[in-house]
């Protein structure tokens, strides 16, 4: 009968340790997880932060483009006319 005993008990500790194993390894895997999605929101910041700038980047670009392309017409027409003109 003591031996019975002792068996249950030995089982019930063993499965104790696992819950406790296993609560441990849920714990490991919730910090994980937090640190990941940390580490995707700060990379999104970033990349939302970059497009921003770009963004600003393409606007510069298309206005200095604009104001050359209207820089070449009116070269085209001074050009149009001193050749009428000869």
């Amino acid at each position: 009968m003591e031996e019975k005993l002792l068996n249950l008990m030995e089982k019930m500790y063993k499965e104790v340790n696992d819950i406790k194993n296993k609560m441990a390894s849920k714990e490991d895997i919730a910090k994980i997880e937090t640190k990941i999605e940390t580490n995707v929101i700060d990379k999104v910041r970033a990349l939302y932060d970059n497009r921003e700038l770009q963004s600003e980047i393409n606007d510069k670009l298309l206005s200095t483009l604009n104001r050359i392309e209207d820089k070449i017409d009116t070269l085209q027409m001074e050009t149009a006319h001193v050749r009428r003109v000869k």
